[in-house]
């Protein structure tokens, strides 16, 4: 998974429909999924690419707190089994090994906790920024 960038203006990154599809033609218009998360709607035409967006809340930013996936992409990309995977940032190429963790309720939840929270320190989230996700299932 890369994170693109963690600011709009630093990288140019959609903030609307409009720009999403230019930014990424080959991808369908972002659904919206709530305040802070967009998940592009129809993924099945693409092999195994996956992006969306997600604003950062205070909760987020919080010492201990989780990146959940959106319900989209534990849905159609990581499979159940999956208990890590590596995050990197393309603004300074740096790579965190970062685990999954399924929660235990009956609804399926995944979440990144450790290599997260490295990520989150090292670059300074702030409540407001925007992060564009890039998904590339490994099947």
């Amino acid at each position: 998974m890369k994170i693109i960038g963690k600011n709009a203006e630093e990288v140019n990154q959609p903030s609307n429909e409009v720009q999403a599809q230019e930014l990424f033609p080959e991808i369908n218009i972002p659904q919206e999924h709530g305040p802070d998360e967009h998940v592009n709607d129809d993924v099945q035409e693409l092999a195994v690419d996956l992006f969306w967006e997600k604003k950062v809340t205070r909760a987020m930013k919080g010492k201990r707190n989780v990146l959940h996936f959106p319900i989209e992409v534990i849905r159609r990309r990581l499979r159940v089994d999956q208990t890590q995977c590596t995050l990197m940032d393309l603004d300074t190429m740096d790579y965190y090994e970062c685990e999954i963790i399924k929660s235990d309720r009956e609804q399926v939840d995944m979440y990144m906790g450790y290599g997260w929270y490295e990520y989150a320190k090292y670059v300074n989230l702030k409540v407001g920024d925007v992060l564009l996700y890039h998904y590339h299932s490994p099947s």
